[in-house]
């Protein structure tokens, strides 16, 4: 599994929200959000959601534009 994004964001003194990408299989995507959760970290898996699909697909097109 590899991290190819990562991005952290301080909500408050005592939060923050890392947000990642990663290449990886369905298992070491569960095996990584048990790993976080037993550690008490909210883990959120985006990967179905709308707006984050809308999102990768402007990032890939905006990457092959060459004005």
């Amino acid at each position: 599994m590899n991290i190819t994004e990562f991005k952290y964001r301080c909500s408050s003194d005592k939060e923050a929200v890392v947000l990642y990408r990663l290449s990886h299989t369905f298992s070491e995507l569960e095996a990584m959000k048990q790993r976080m959760e037993s550690s008490h970290l909210r883990t959120y898996n985006l990967t179905a959601t709308d707006l984050v699909k809308d999102h990768l697909r402007n990032l890939v097109s905006l990457k092959h534009f060459n004005p």
